[in-house]
C-alpha cells in the first residue's frame, strides 16, 4: 500500500505545451539526440512532465541517464531536436533571465572577490552600483559571507564557495533555478549543513527550483515534488508529491514512517531502471545495484 505521502503521478503523454503559470516549465515529448549521423544517440527520448511552479522539484534518476541534459535543456544552453519546452507558456529557444542554472562544478572567477562574484550579473545586466552595492551586501549578510567580501574563492571553502554560487543565483532573482548537483563533491558533513542551509534560503524565498541530484537521501529531504526518470534514454518514471511537512532535517525526517516508505518505493524504480543497464555492464550503474542490494539486506536485517 502506497502510504498518503506518495501520491504518484502517472506520466502523461498529453500534456499540452502552451500551459501558463509563473515559473511552469513544460516538457512535452521532448527527445535530444548526441553524435553524427552514423553513431547518433539518443540521450532524452519522448519525455514529458511539468515543473510545477512554485515548487521544489527534484529529479532523480540512474547514472548517466540524461538529467544534466535536460537541465541544459530547460536552462536554453541546448537545444531540442523534437518536442518542446516551454516556461510560463513561451518556447525556451535560448538562455533567458527568468532561468539561471547553478553547475556540477564552480563556475566562480578566481580573479574576483566574494563581492564581485555576486554582484557580476547584476553590473553585466546594468544596475546602478548604489542600489546593487546594498542588494549585494544584504545578500552576502544572508548566505553568512558579509565578513568574507574581499575574499577570492581559493582562499575559500568548499561549502562557502557553493554559498557564493547560491547567492549569485539569489541576487539575479531568476523566476526559476535550475541547480545541478550543487553539493557534489562535499564532505558528508559539509553537504548536510549544505542541505539544511539551503532548505532555509528556500524557505525565506520560496520560486520554482530543479534540482538535480544522484542521492535519493538528498532528494527526499529537499523535495516538495520527485521526478523519477528512466534508464538512458531518459523518460519520465513517475512524479510523487512529498508531502512531508517542513520544516525538516536530515537528522529528524528519516524518523518518519513516511520517509521511509518514499525511499524504499523510489529505490525500488531506480533499481528497475538500473538494472537495464547494468546488463549492458555500466559500472555506475553497477556500483548503484551492489549499493541497493547491501541496503536492502542491511534494512532486512533491522
Amino acid at each position: 500500500m502506497v502510504p498518503q505521502a506518495m501520491r504518484a503521478v502517472t506520466p502523461d503523454s498529453s500534456i499540452h505545451p502552451d500551459e501558463a503559470g509563473r515559473g511552469r516549465i513544460v516538457l512535452h515529448r521532448v527527445t535530444k539526440y548526441f553524435g553524427d549521423a552514423k553513431s547518433e544517440k539518443a540521450v532524452v527520448e519522448d519525455c514529458s512532465f511539468t515543473i510545477e511552479p512554485g515548487k521544489l522539484n527534484v529529479i532523480i534518476g540512474p547514472s548517466g541517464c540524461g538529467k544534466s541534459t535536460l537541465l541544459n535543456l530547460i536552462a536554453g544552453f541546448d537545444r531540442v531536436d523534437a518536442g518542446t519546452i516551454t516556461c510560463n507558456g513561451k518556447e525556451v529557444s535560448g538562455p533567458g533571465a527568468d532561468r539561471l542554472l547553478v553547475f556540477q562544478e564552480s563556475a566562480l572567477f578566481d580573479w574576483m572577490t566574494t563581492y564581485d562574484n555576486i554582484a557580476f550579473g547584476p553590473r553585466a545586466r546594468g544596475d546602478k552600483p548604489g542600489p546593487l552595492k546594498s542588494k549585494a551586501q544584504k545578500v552576502l549578510e544572508r548566505v553568512g559571507l558579509g565578513s568574507f567580501r574581499d575574499k577570492y574563492p581559493p582562499q575559500l571553502s568548499g561549502g562557502m564557495q557553493r554559498r557564493i554560487e547560491l547567492a549569485r543565483a539569489i541576487i539575479n532573482d531568476p523566476a526559476v533555478m535550475l541547480l545541478d548537483e550543487p553539493f557534489r563533491g562535499l564532505d558528508a558533513m559539509t553537504k548536510g549543513l549544505m542541505q539544511e542551509y539551503f532548505l532555509q534560503l528556500y524557505a525565506e524565498n520560496p520560486r520554482t527550483a530543479v534540482f538535480v541530484t544522484t542521492d535519493i537521501d538528498e532528494a527526499i529531504l529537499l523535495a516538495d515534488r520527485l521526478i523519477i526518470l528512466s534508464n538512458s534514454p531518459a523518460s519520465l518514471r513517475r512524479c510523487i508529491e512529498v508531502d512531508i511537512p517542513k520544516p525538516r532535517t536530515a537528522s529528524t525526517l528519516f524518523e518518519l514512517d513516511v520517509a521511509n516508505d518514499l525511499k524504499r518505493e523510489a529505490l525500488e524504480i531506480l533499481y528497475q531502471e538500473a538494472l537495464k543497464s547494468f546488463r549492458n555492464h555500466k559500472k555506475a550503474d553497477s556500483d548503484f545495484v551492489q549499493a541497493y542490494s547491501r541496503q536492502t539486506r542491511d534494512t532486512n536485517i533491522d
